[in-house]
């Protein structure tokens, strides 16, 4: 039985890094370097190579506990933190000033979201 060779397509990788500023997408992150792609829903598990199933985390968040081998817990946490940071930039890019200050404040690594407060998002709440 011969297995099927998993590719994926770095360029698109590459490029979604590109366009959220190689920021890490996890809101409680406190390190920020050396950013990577990574597939909300392994490709090994049926998930699929493209824009929708990626997230930006940066080194230690992409490979700390266990998100490869525990994803089915992670989908949604996951799936939650990119839903907030492209929100974020589509309004920033859209010209919203509350939505580039927080960028900004980001970027600066000067603040990060607690989600663990209580607070669960909502489909469709705008999280700035």
């Amino acid at each position: 039985m011969r297995l099927k060779k998993i590719t994926r397509n770095t360029w698109a990788m590459k490029e979604y890094k590109k366009n959220f500023g190689y920021m890490c997408m996890n809101p409680e992150c406190h390190f920020g370097f050396n950013p990577e792609t990574h597939h909300i829903i392994p490709i090994s598990k049926g998930g699929n190579d493209d824009e929708g199933n990626y997230i930006v985390l940066c080194w230690p968040c992409h490979h700390k506990a266990k998100r490869h081998s525990r994803s089915e817990e992670f989908e949604v946490i996951l799936a939650t933190w990119k839903y907030y940071y492209e929100s974020l930039f589509q309004s920033a890019s859209e010209g919203n000033e509350i939505a580039k200050e927080k960028l900004k404040i980001l970027e600066n690594g000067q603040e990060r979201f607690n989600f663990r407060q209580g607070f669960t998002p909502k489909m469709g709440q705008v999280l700035y």
